[in-house]
């Protein structure tokens, strides 16, 4: 099998995760896609530590920042938005890895919006700027 071949059909594998973990099909393209560039150097995929959120789960979130912010178990960054886009899973939060640097740079080329820009560093998501 070629590198390119093995590339795609790890790319796949890469999408068929994220979508397990609720990703959105273009979420899912986007974190499939950074990984796939990501293993081209060497370095394993992060995991998705969070995808697609219900809306119960946003509220213990919420609630929890709002007790204690950041100290909190979840270790938070920010407090969770009310219009997330966890909340359709067209975002995701990946374990921090040191190749995190690299996927906030990347992520446009992804088509994906990084969370690095709101103070969320291991934030992904779908919405774009135009």
């Amino acid at each position: 099998m070629s590198r390119e071949t093995e590339l795609a059909a790890y790319q796949r594998e890469l999408e068929a995760y994220a979508r397990s973990e609720g990703l959105s099909r273009t979420a899912a393209r986007g974190y499939a896609q950074l990984a796939a560039w990501n293993a081209a150097y060497g370095e394993p995929a992060p995991a998705i530590v969070s995808g697609r959120r219900s809306q119960q789960t946003k509220r213990e979130l919420q609630a929890e920042w709002d007790r204690v912010g950041s100290r909190g178990p979840n270790r938070l960054r920010v407090r969770p938005a009310d219009d997330s886009a966890h909340d359709t899973g067209d975002g995701f939060d990946v374990a921090r890895t040191r190749s995190l640097s690299w996927w906030v740079a990347w992520a446009p080329l992804a088509g994906l919006r990084a969370g690095a820009g709101f103070g969320d560093d291991i934030h992904f998501d779908t919405r774009v700027q135009r």
